[in-house]
């Protein structure tokens, strides 16, 4: 019914946002599984490598619930059926009659809980490596196409006699063989020529308003000459002035870093080394006096002079077999010393931080961390808080007063039963914005190795603080009262208490899954947002309409899929399929819900709305499984510790070899499944050279210019008028009127076009 907000990708003015999938359109509910028939290879090319392994983690984490539902059906019996004890005797919720806290401790039918760990740890092993057959395809497939990132290695640390573009192009030309190297970009530090850079393209965006309004309004626009001036002048006549001065200081600019970059570093090793000096530094020490010398030394060392060489660049190689070489190969005896790594594509670099030194990175790193781990520690206070008050009859045994407050406003108990989880859902959503701040300050060089960094960072939040801090926190807090009344209890108590916590994170899941998709489906953020931006910035004409302005995007043009927050949050759905699967089996119908809405909903999304201009090749779906070997680890030692408590010594000694396993499991794909998913096989990268070669050379204009600063490329802009419009910027007659200044005596003198 609304095309233009709910399947952009069928309408976008950027041809890059389009696609023929979005053009099949599916029922009010038949979507839901329709879109399922589209196939992965369709996905992958439409959609991007980052979308369909979002799509096959959802799958993994739908096919190992399916399989608790299967166990279900036996597991539900058993413990519903066990025997009273003194221990259960209270057990009177029929969700906590059918789980193991039903079955009295050192009961032979805790047996149970061990053999279905054993069915679902075997499946989700025996999934990712069927999965990693999967992966590997697409990866390669990725790796192989033709792209500039592809044939490219971003080189760090590389040492003062190789930091200019010719000098570090006949480096690898010798590495390798003459004419391996396509092209080489040394980074420049250039903050005076990007600060103009970016000065002029805003003022190329106002020139183009400015003749936009004259040519839909019929009227020259005016505006003052300066912040304190009241003399008014031509819009138009005062842009052009100001952009013809910007062209001639870009040029200048840009031509003096040319001059620089031409220098032989190993000439100048002192001043290359120090990355901010010049040659014509070194000629004006010797031709100026004393004054000229302290200004050209003074600008040296502050680092305010353009042109100096940083320490890394862009390395574009004629074949996909040497790059891969590259990337692979140690290329000096000292560590850290000229390392090659997988290059971003060029859209997705954060120039700022191309070139910062080794030891700025192992600082950022290092504040990373300790950032981290002082947000997590402290994050604990309000996740323990939100966790406690789930439970409102051990709230009240714990905290006597609140008994007052609920006498006299009944209603209040059910507020905090339900309001517990969505407090939870409420303090994740603020963590990735926080989180992704801290990821700022490591270094990184691209948008995706953001989402990496964050989707880390946000997944073991989630096992450390949403997990582990709301089940022990929940259940403490449940006992709190008879564990101050028996200490001796206390182990006994939890051991009872903490499967009934699968109900808490039931809850949690189920809010945010309902919340979330609802969210993602109706589109609400980006309706509110491109409402605002219909309402203020440019609007004269469709291309102003269709442009972000000042961060505000209109509906063509979508903000790319936040993977790394996804992934993160999905952690946490995993990390309580492995713990309470077989606890708790009543959780698997729940979370297989989640999962499959999940899959449909996202499917949807990736089809019709996402652009897939941010792909990392699939390098968070490695992370994930990494992080997901780790879960179950922790699963079954939750368990194993779980069944020791209850006093099943054979149930919880059988877990032990699973945990083995497990473990030998995690070293096994590590040795080489993550290797081979990080490269392209060589026989590969022959075979596709091969194809590729032309007349003896490979054809690489697709690579041309790409990894160049954007600040650097472009010594003449001119603004892109639309419509039929003469451009000559001709003096105007103006004419001049005197008006009173209100409560004042004075009087103003403005000046406007003559008509």
């Amino acid at each position: 019914r609304y095309p233009k907000t709910y399947n952009v990708r069928n309408w976008s003015p950027k041809p890059k946002f389009l696609s023929p999938l979005a053009k099949n359109i599916h029922g009010f509910i038949s979507w839901m599984w329709k879109n399922f028939d589209v196939s992965d290879d369709d996905l992958l090319d439409e959609c991007g490598l980052d979308a369909i392994c979002m799509l096959r983690i959802l799958r993994f984490g739908l096919r190992v619930s399916l399989l608790g539902v299967f166990n279900s059906i036996w597991l539900m019996p058993i413990y519903a059926t066990a025997p009273t004890s003194s221990e259960t005797s209270h057990i009177d919720d029929a969700v906590t009659q059918v789980s193991a806290t039903h079955v009295p401790a050192s009961n032979y039918r805790l047996l149970a809980t061990t053999l279905a760990s054993y069915t679902i740890f075997g499946y989700a092993m025996y999934l990712i490596l069927e999965d990693f057959k999967w992966f590997t395809k697409r990866r390669h497939t990725f790796l192989a196409a033709k792209s500039p990132e592809n044939y490219s290695v971003y080189v760090t640390n590389i040492s003062p006699e190789y930091r200019s573009d010719e000098a570090l192009k006949n480096f690898f030309n010798k590495c390798f063989f003459d004419g391996a190297v396509y092209s080489a970009n040394i980074a420049r530090n250039i903050p005076n020529l990007e600060k103009k850079f970016l000065e002029r393209e805003a003022l190329v965006a106002d020139i183009a308003h400015a003749y936009n309004v004259e040519r839909i309004k019929g009227e020259r626009p005016t505006m003052k000459k300066s912040l304190t001036s009241t003399e008014v002048v031509d819009s138009i006549n005062a842009y052009n002035e100001k952009l013809e001065e910007l062209n001639v200081e870009i040029t200048e600019a840009i031509e003096k870093v040319e001059r620089i970059a031409a220098r032989d570093p190993s000439q100048h090793p002192s001043i290359e080394e120090n990355g901010k000096g010049t040659k014509d530094e070194e000629e004006g020490f010797e031709k100026k006096g004393v004054t000229g010398s302290l200004k050209k030394m003074t600008s040296l060392l502050s680092g305010t002079e353009d042109g100096g060489a940083r320490e890394s660049g862009f390395v574009t190689f004629n074949k996909l077999s040497t790059t891969q070489a590259a990337v692979q190969m140690v290329h000096h005896e000292t560590p850290f010393e000229i390392q090659g790594f997988e290059a971003p594509p060029p859209h997705d670099i954060f120039w700022a931080n191309v070139g910062w030194t080794h030891k700025q990175l192992q600082v950022g790193k290092l504040v990373g961390l300790c950032l981290t781990a002082l947000l997590c520690t402290f994050w604990t206070i309000p996740m323990s808080f939100v966790a406690s008050i789930s439970d409102v009859k051990g709230l009240t045994e714990a905290l006597p007063f609140i008994e007052d407050w609920l006498e006299a406003a009944p209603v209040l108990e059910q507020i905090l039963a339900q309001i517990a989880p969505l407090f939870v859902v409420i303090l994740n959503a603020m963590l990735p914005t926080i989180l992704m701040a801290i990821a700022k300050k490591e270094g990184p060089i691209s948008a995706s190795a953001i989402e990496t960094s964050l989707f880390v960072k946000y997944a073991w939040f989630m096992i450390i603080q949403t997990f582990f801090v709301s089940a022990i926190s929940g259940s403490i807090f449940k006992e709190l009262s008879n564990i101050m009344d028996n200490p001796g209890s206390a182990v006994d108590l939890l051991a009872n208490s903490l499967p009934g916590q699968a109900i808490y994170f039931v809850q949690i899941l189920l809010v945010a899954t309902s919340i979330g998709m609802g969210m993602e489906l109706l589109r609400i953020a980006p309706i509110v947002i491109a409402f605002i931006r219909g309402k203020v910035g440019p609007n004269l004409t469709e291309k102003e309409q269709n442009m972000t302005w000042k961060g505000l995007r209109p509906l063509a043009d979508p903000i790319e899929f936040l993977y790394g927050v996804t992934m993160g949050k999905s952690v946490l759905y995993f990390m309580v399929t492995f713990v309470y699967s077989s606890m708790a089996p009543l959780t698997n119908f729940f979370l297989a819900a989640c999962y499959a809405l999940m899959s449909s909903v996202y499917r949807h999304q990736f089809i019709y709305c996402y652009p897939p201009t941010r792909d990392s090749g699939g390098k968070l779906w490695t992370g994930f499984i990494g992080i997901v070997i780790t879960c179950m680890m922790i699963a079954e030692i939750v368990v194993t510790g779980w069944l020791g408590i209850k006093k099943a010594p054979v149930a919880a000694g059988l877990m032990i070899p699973l945990i083995v396993c497990t473990f030998l499991f995690s070293c096994y794909v590590r040795q080489e499944h993550f290797h081979v998913t990080d490269h392209l096989p060589t026989k590969t990268c022959v075979k596709i050279d091969d194809e590729n070669c032309v007349d003896g050379h490979n054809e690489l204009d697709f690579a041309t210019d790409e990894y160049g600063q954007p600040a650097l490329k472009e010594k003449n802009v001119q603004p892109d008028i639309e419509g039929e419009l003469d451009t000559t910027r001709v003096p105007m007659e103006v004419e001049t009127t005197s008006m009173p200044v209100a409560g004042s005596g004075d009087e103003i003198e403005i000046q406007s076009p003559m008509t």
